[in-house]
């Protein structure tokens, strides 16, 4: 796990692990593009599935958001369209059950709207 140190270059983070006090950092430095760069489909999906245990999922997706007002209109489009993407996947989980039920009736509608027009995707520019 990482946190933003506002001390530091933005292009940083420092490294953190959970202890007795919270999350304390370890003292190691990783480059953002050098982690970002590491995050395959499959570890980017391994991340997200760790990150989130233990997250509220809306909470925490609200206040990310708010931190990415300020970014290229073109990455916040880019981000709109990755949810969008993770939602139409989800709307194919095979496996329902009282916890992820929700969940998958929500992103099954959501992709049917992306489906029958009426929300878009976007464009690529």
């Amino acid at each position: 796990m990482a946190y933003f140190d506002p001390d530091k270059d933005k292009k940083e983070v420092t490294l953190v692990k959970y202890g007795d006090n919270g999350f304390e950092p370890t003292g190691e430095v990783v480059s953002v593009y050098t982690l970002t760069r590491s995050f395959t489909q499959d570890n980017l999906a391994r991340f997200l599935d760790d990150y989130l245990n233990g997250h509220n999922g809306f909470d925490t997706g609200v206040t990310v958001a708010t931190k990415l007002h300020r970014t290229h209109p073109t990455l916040q489009a880019e981000l709109i369209r990755f949810a969008l993407g993770i939602l139409t996947g989800m709307a194919k989980t095979e496996w329902v059950d009282g916890r992820n039920e929700t969940g998958v009736a929500t992103a099954k509608r959501i992709a049917e709207m992306l489906e029958n027009g009426e929300i878009f995707r976007g464009m690529y520019i």
